[in-house]
């Protein structure tokens, strides 16, 4: 079987795919069920039978969310994955995950709104991206609860790390 590894999410980094971002911390609580429970999955189809299972996950120091999944052998979608996935990476091709999640938590109108709220909660504004969130001048979506459902291949994944 085919293993994919990777970075599937940031914490504390202003994800402009989706105006969000996630409140440091809220990935650790959610990685046993994650593994227990979820699914690897093409295009975050949420109704297939999936193509592979999670295998690991953990943060990093960079408050990065760092999984390993491996593709089931024998299933027609995993097997051309596995060769979609081989020959881009031997032409030195990026590969792209994302994660399929749901989550709650607070909108705030600005980038800047949302940091007075984590400083005035304590947070540690070192760790998240102040620069790129106090940038933002729309509303954004500050995630505090997430429960991770499946990670995908997909061709262009909304965190840049992914």
């Amino acid at each position: 079987m085919l293993k994919i590894s990777g970075v599937g999410i940031r914490e504390g980094v202003m994800i402009e795919y989706h105006w969000a971002v996630l409140r440091v911390g809220i990935c650790a609580p959610a990685i046993e069920s994650f593994i227990s429970e979820g699914h690897f999955v093409l295009g975050h189809d949420w109704d297939s039978a999936g193509i592979g299972v999670i295998n690991s996950a953990s943060m990093d120091e960079q408050n990065q969310l760092i999984f390993e999944a491996e593709l089931y052998e024998g299933v027609p979608e995993a097997d051309q994955l596995a060769a979609i996935i081989s020959q881009r990476t031997a032409a030195g091709k990026k590969i792209s995950v994302s994660m399929g999640f749901w989550s709650t938590g607070y909108a705030f109108g600005s980038g800047a709104e949302l940091l007075g709220w984590l400083a005035r909660e304590g947070d540690d504004l070192a760790q998240y991206d102040t620069a790129a969130i106090s940038a933002w001048t729309d509303w954004v979506f500050l995630m505090t609860e997430i429960n991770f459902v499946e990670a995908s291949y997909v061709l262009d994944g909304a965190c840049n790390e992914a």
